[in-house]
């Protein structure tokens, strides 16, 4: 008996031996990970502040969801205007017309712009050349990389790479264009994808429509821009700083706020009024618009251009994991039971329908199987034409949403 106490006396010391040992390499373990973890945030912070100083916000906010771990859901099934959830691809892909019908062709507001009762004003020094290789080659350089490309599958690091080649075909097209006053109908396609924003996402309205269009119609109307800029700049409002070179919403709101903070410093009464349009991009009425444009003295060539770049434009809603039309899913489709008729040997004159071609191979259609290897199945969508929505009432308060 007290050979077996000693043994377990040892073994009783080795094991807090052993246990003191633990907890110091634990202590070490865990002030270690958190040296590494304070010196990566440093890191991180270091890349995000170099990011937002360059006005590289990509960058930036790829950093920040990397720190915060926050991933939006949008795995989350849409509902119907009941409330009722859709489940099905048919009814979710139907929700998502319905919705991007009624933001983007909203009735004719009931008063319009009439161009008539306005003094008629100056044509601005605006260029009426041919657009030269040069503007072609600085409108490229200017894009950004890394951009989702219209239904036309160009994207901006192909025009990048094409050099002169690319250069000189484009300027060809866009002479064509300018003497024509049409574009392409690619052009005026674009495809809608969905970004999340705040609030339940099972609501159509909580998701905001981001239109990709076609990079060589970006680049024609980025040419176009350079020529309107400097003579329109010079007759806009003071107040205006959205959409201006070296100006921006921030600095009016930066200078509100200063406003404020003096006001309450010196105990001024200060009556601060603002407008929010609901939708106010997607619901501009076209038609006024052109008016208006025309009202401040830009050339009817231009006018033409940008009219004839909205007339019967057509809208395509897709998630942003693939790009597919009915036009492609038909394709896929018509190539996938002609395969399967060529393997069972099947004729048309053997008059056998496209139901009985699947039920004798059992596979399913090769649409339905690109969908289901994806993670959201894609929807296609709506009709954007030349619509004439009404500007909706905003709402009043005391804060300032820049657009």
């Amino acid at each position: 008996m007290a050979k077996i106490r000693r043994e377990q006396k040892r073994g009783l010391r080795r094991w807090r031996m052993e246990d003191e040992e633990y907890r110091r390499l634990d202590k070490e373990v865990k002030n270690s990970c958190r040296n590494d973890r304070r010196r990566w945030l440093e890191e991180k912070a270091r890349e995000a502040q170099e990011g937002a100083e360059k006005n590289k916000m990509k960058t930036l906010y790829r950093i920040v969801r990397e720190i915060t771990s926050s991933r939006s859901s949008s795995g989350v099934p849409i509902r119907s205007k009941d409330g009722r959830a859709l489940l099905s691809d048919e009814e979710q892909e139907a929700r998502w017309v319905e919705h991007f019908r009624k933001v983007l062709n909203q009735p004719t507001p009931p008063t319009l712009f009439n161009l008539d009762q306005e003094p008629p004003a100056p044509t601005l020094n605006i260029t009426s050349d041919e657009i030269s290789g040069i503007e072609v080659a600085r409108a490229i350089k200017s894009l950004k990389n890394n951009k989702a490309p219209g239904l036309d599958e160009v994207s901006a690091e192909l025009l990048k790479h094409g050099r002169e080649v690319v250069v000189e075909s484009l300027t060809h097209l866009f002479n064509l264009i300018w003497h024509s006053e049409d574009v392409p109908a690619d052009w005026r396609s674009g495809v809608i994808v969905t970004l999340p924003k705040k609030g339940n996402l099972s609501d159509c309205t909580n998701w905001r429509g981001i239109t990709l269009l076609s990079i060589p119609g970006k680049v024609f109307c980025s040419v176009l821009l350079q020529h309107l800029k400097t003579e329109v700049d010079n007759i806009l409002r003071e107040e205006q700083a959205g959409f201006r070179k070296g100006r921006s919403c921030s600095e009016q709101i930066f200078t509100l706020r200063n406003i404020i903070e003096q006001c309450l410093e010196l105990q001024t009464t200060l009556i601060i009024n603002y407008i929010d349009f609901k939708k106010a991009f997607d619901s501009v009425h076209r038609e006024s618009l052109w008016q208006i444009v025309q009202l401040y003295g830009v050339p009817s060539k231009y006018v033409n251009i940008f009219r004839a770049l909205y007339h019967n434009s057509t809208l395509t809603y897709a998630c942003e994991t693939l790009m597919r039309t009915a036009s492609i899913t038909n394709m896929l489709d018509v190539f996938h039971r002609r395969c399967l008729r060529t393997i069972l040997r099947i004729s048309w004159r053997d008059h056998i329908t496209n139901e009985e071609v699947m039920r004798r191979t059992g596979v399913a259609l090769l649409s339905d199987m690109v969908s289901d290897r994806r993670r959201r199945p894609p929807v296609t969508g709506a009709d954007g034409g030349d619509s004439s929505p009404n500007v909706p009432a905003g709402t009043g308060g005391t804060k300032s949403k820049s657009k």
